[in-house]
């Protein structure tokens, strides 16, 4: 019984915990690559987060595009995760050092993982429908195209077909492989999750 009551108390935090986590992600990189805020996805993830960010931001301002308030939330938001799955899981207190990798590592492959399905759907959109623009539009191409620019001068279209969303892709999954699993995995060994 003890088992199963862990296992839905580990659910819940999960679950709780990446549902804010989301939405601050979210925020961090519409204002990082400066989504329009007028747009509707724009507004609602605003209206959400509001309520926790701007006491935050009374602290931690902003610098240039980057939401430092956003950000230092983002690793609070992961290194308590860890700390409570740690708690009920092994019943011991990870490290302060695996309470800054394992974050680290979480919010890089999170950041990439959007990379990656944004370029994928943009891809799609513009082969499927390329004439049709929707407030989603705007925002996967706020998010691609900054990575997608400069590939697009070193990859030349080949018979009319960009390939440039193809070489990002692979790149951006290969950095999340590379870089970002072995910090998550690190950071675990340390906080004692596997």
């Amino acid at each position: 019984m003890g088992v199963y009551f862990s296992q839905a108390t580990m659910f819940l935090i999960n679950v709780l915990i990446d549902l804010v986590y989301f939405v601050i992600l979210l925020r961090f990189l519409f204002q990082l690559f400066k989504v329009d805020i007028y747009n509707p996805f724009s507004q609602l993830i605003l209206r959400i987060s509001n309520p926790i960010l701007i006491p935050l931001h009374k602290v931690l301002p902003n610098q240039s595009n980057v939401d430092c308030a956003s950000f230092l939330l983002l690793m609070t938001l992961k290194a308590l995760q860890l700390f409570l799955l740690t708690l009920i899981q092994h019943g011991a207190i990870p490290t302060l050092f695996s309470l800054l990798i394992w974050p680290m590592g979480a919010v890089l492959s999170h950041v990439l993982n959007i990379f990656f399905f944004s370029i994928i759907l943009i891809s799609l959109q513009s082969w499927l429908n390329p004439r049709n623009y929707n407030p989603l539009t705007d925002i996967l191409i706020h998010l691609t195209e900054p990575l997608l620019a400069p590939a697009r001068r070193f990859i030349p279209p080949l018979s009319g077909i960009d390939l440039s969303p193809l070489a990002v892709a692979i790149l951006v999954k290969s950095a999340d492989t590379l870089i970002a699993g072995p910090l998550q995995h690190w950071g675990a060994h340390l906080g004692h999750l596997i």
